[in-house]
């Protein structure tokens, strides 16, 4: 993990500073500010928080009162993003929006209200996808038979379908006289199974280990459809009241953080918001599990002494988000110790590590050295281990797949912390 994890700049040091010029600015100042913070956090949730009251309250009165509503807000909205967010799964994947089934199940997720309607909604959805996908396979089956037995004629239409009949080394085998061998024929569905998978990859937007080997094989679409499934603030995946509570205050406290640094700041919208809740959830499980292997990494080996993994500008690969580089601006502003352009050096790198807090690119937050995952999988040798550290490293997606990843890796994430806790408690 990148420094953030040995010497970040949190959001901790800096909640009692946050409380104390809350509380002693004036009324109408501080209900000037007030508004502006629900009014980010209810345009978020899409509700209408206009009779919400918390008139002129303190600032631990005003975090728990807005905390509070935005949790059962979020939660009230749960379901329907779910359901929503397969479909948009599936409007980006082909096989499935060309299907005469599709609007079906578009209808379906319209529907959709409680949790039971959801879990009736995602069998539907699994069935209709592993149908989907079984027809494409079946397909490629065809074409392989096609290659294997058929007539040369049907040789080249297979590698037609399979836009394969540009390859070199397919022409060249058709030049020759004679019938086609046992050994070309082989050779060629050996193509056929390769570009198929790669194919498949692309189709479904998905990574190798999410396919199967050999692509005759079932593809696991409930484990794809596990991933790409979200809500915009998930709760569920917190373990616990009082950690949903934390974390949803952390998140308020920087808003409101932001707003007395200027009152004329933009409004964060909801993508970012839901980016920020995860990401202190991330930083908190990296910096428990990572700090002390990161830190003998930044204080002791020579090549990365002082920088750790920040020693070039990383961010400049990720895929550029909305609002991302003015609220980087921010970040650096509000940074204790300014970043220092110093070569091999990242330039949000400073003396207390990464002067971003919140909005760290993607890729930062994926970054596991081997040395991390090796030493994490050392010291905590279980599948649990493997999970998270594999789930960290799917964060660096698209964004239309992050929170997905994200959560998955949260998860992942609270079920190892707890795991250790345990183990901690019987030694």
């Amino acid at each position: 993990m990148t420094q953030q994890t040995a010497k970040a700049q949190t959001i901790e040091n800096k909640v009692d500073d946050v409380g104390s010029r809350f509380d002693s600015l004036g009324d109408d100042v501080r209900r000037e500010i007030s508004d502006k913070v629900i009014t980010e956090f209810s345009d978020a949730l899409s509700v209408d928080w206009s009779e919400l009251c918390v008139d002129c309250t303190d600032y631990e009165s005003f975090l728990d009162i807005v905390a509070e509503e935005f949790i059962v807000s979020a939660e009230n909205n749960y379901v329907s993003q779910m359901a929503e967010s397969v479909i948009k799964y599936f409007d980006l994947v082909p096989l499935c929006k060309n299907s005469e089934d599709y609007e079906l199940i578009k209808e379906r997720a319209e529907h959709v209200k409680t949790e039971k309607e959801l879990g009736e909604f995602i069998q539907k959805s699994e069935s209709f996808f592993q149908a989907v996908v079984s027809q494409d396979q079946e397909k490629h089956k065809q074409r392989c038979l096609k290659t294997l037995f058929g007539t040369r004629e049907e040789v080249i239409q297979s590698f037609k379908e399979a836009k394969l009949s540009h390859s070199e080394s397919f022409k060249h085998e058709l030049k020759k006289d004679g019938k086609l061998t046992s050994k070309t024929r082989n050779d060629f569905v050996k193509k056929l199974n390769y570009f198929y998978q790669s194919e498949l990859w692309y189709k479904l937007k998905v990574i190798k280990l999410d396919l199967p080997e050999n692509p005759f094989e079932q593809v696991n679409v409930k484990k794809i459809l596990e991933r790409k499934k979200h809500s915009d603030f998930d709760f569920k995946i917190i373990p616990t009241k009082n950690k949903q509570k934390e974390v949803t205050k952390k998140l308020i406290n920087y808003s409101l953080r932001r707003y007395l640094k200027n009152s004329e700041s933009d409004q964060i919208n909801k993508f970012n918001l839901g980016y920020a809740l995860r990401t202190i959830q991330l930083e908190e499980m990296l910096g428990k599990l990572t700090k002390n292997i990161c830190k003998q990494c930044v204080t002791e080996e020579e090549y990365h002494r002082g920088r750790g993994c920040c020693d070039y500008n990383h961010f400049e690969r990720y895929q550029s988000i909305d609002q991302w580089p003015d609220l980087h601006k921010e970040e650096l502003a509000n940074a204790r110790h300014t970043p220092k352009n110093k070569k091999n050096h990242c330039a949000y790198h400073n003396e207390q590590g990464c002067a971003l807090e919140l909005y760290k690119p993607m890729l930062c937050i994926a970054h596991l050295c081997p040395t991390v995952g090796e030493s994490l999988n050392e010291k905590y040798p279980s599948i649990d281990t493997k999970s998270f550290v594999c789930g960290v490293g799917r964060v660096n997606t698209s964004p239309e797949f992050l929170f997905g990843a994200m959560d998955t890796a949260i998860q992942k994430g609270y079920k190892l912390l707890s795991q250790i806790e345990k183990q901690e408690k019987e030694q």
